[in-house]
């Protein structure tokens, strides 16, 4: 018998909404059905100028704003694949991150859970990180906990590479043991850098960067950021990495680089980044397997693969999920583990005391 739950995941790179519809009855949770939204300039915008211009009113109303839409394109999915919201367990909204400050104990996501709740009229789980701040943890990442119940195989070691905004690594040792932290910036720099030069969207498979050249000093001042340093648990965001921390970067070299150059380095910067936390976590050639948007970077991956020699890298479609819906299913199984009363096993990755039930339930009032 099905046991419908939808993901709902609006990641750092600021691009949209990513929907899952799964049937978690299984022990692994299938994908019956999917839908992308993506922001609209003005949100993107809005979005960005809260990052350094925080307003009440503008996240108030970006809150609602959120949430509304959420709901909307949520009963949109349901529609498209012919389910009765009736049908659904519950939603798992990650929201959209706009301060992660794991220093001070505090995460907060936008789209008001009350609202897509009441607009869809389906219980609704989110606030998935605080819960384990509240025990001393980072509240990130979290999806080291799904990756283990997805792609885990008894006796054999692999790494996840999860490339969204930010990119986190998961190591699941061959006894089913795992291990991970952020590692630094995924895409996030790439398209900051790519607004910053052309205005609107992103730079399709990498074909920017792959026509510049990677600038070492350069690369070099960048991993020169203390968080690179830092032994985990961590975990990072854009009060970290962010357009303003590149240009001070720039500023330092009188003589300038071509933007295209620029490009190429913050994909170096990302595959090194990513190179050293896998080196941080084994010292052993372990499968590798990325998902997120960065998997679908032509360029980033080409990139990742000539770094991690003699390592098989592949992306998560090799294992029965695309890499653009990992994280919206991931998800949609939160929300059941929170629905079912059940911790997510995530305090070796966190720094958390405990381990625990995360998440927040929002009811409809009719039901």
């Amino acid at each position: 018998m099905s046991r419908y739950f939808i993901g709902i995941m609006s990641g750092t790179s600021l691009d949209g909404i990513d929907i899952v519809l799964a049937d978690c009855a299984p022990n692994i949770p299938t994908i019956v059905a999917t839908h992308y939204h993506p922001y609209g300039e003005e949100t993107h915008q809005a979005l960005l100028r809260l990052q350094t211009m925080p307003s009440f009113d503008v996240l108030a109303k970006l809150d609602n704003a959120l949430a509304d839409l959420m709901a909307e394109q949520t009963l949109a999915c349901l529609k498209e694949a012919e389910v009765d919201p009736a049908d659904v367990v519950a939603i798992g909204c990650h929201g959209q991150t706009v301060c992660h400050q794991p220093i001070l104990g505090h995460s907060l996501q936008l789209a008001n859970a009350h609202r897509i709740a009441a607009k869809t009229g389906i219980k609704t789980v989110s606030d998935f990180r605080r819960a384990d701040m509240a025990y001393g943890g980072q509240g990130a990442p979290l999806t080291p906990a799904f990756h283990r119940l997805a792609f885990a195989k008894s006796g054999h070691a692999r790494v996840i590479v999860n490339i969204g905004g930010i990119a986190n690594i998961t190591l699941i040792k061959a006894d089913g043991s795992v291990a991970g932290f952020d590692s630094g910036p995924g895409n996030m720099l790439l398209d900051a850098w790519w607004r910053q030069s052309h205005g609107v969207g992103f730079d399709i498979d990498g074909a920017y960067a792959q026509s510049g050249r990677v600038q070492e000093a350069l690369l070099d001042a960048l991993l020169s950021e203390s968080y690179f340093q830092e032994q985990p648990p961590k975990s990072t965001g854009r009060e970290c990495f962010n357009l303003a921390w590149l240009v001070k970067i720039l500023a330092q070299f009188k003589e300038g680089f071509a933007k295209e150059d620029v490009q190429a380095t913050l994909v170096a910067l990302t595959v090194r980044s990513i190179k050293d936390a896998i080196d941080m976590l084994t010292d052993e050639p372990v499968p590798i397997m990325v998902c997120g948007g960065g998997a679908l970077n032509g360029y980033l991956m080409q990139c990742l693969q000539t770094a991690c020699k003699g390592q098989e890298v592949v992306t998560s479609t090799a294992l029965g999920i695309p890499p653009g819906w990992v994280e919206a299913l991931a998800f949609a199984w939160f929300a059941k583990q929170c629905i079912d009363e059940q911790p997510l096993p995530l305090h070796d990755i966190t720094g958390a005391s405990r381990d625990v039930v995360a998440g927040v339930i929002y009811n409809p009032n009719y039901r």
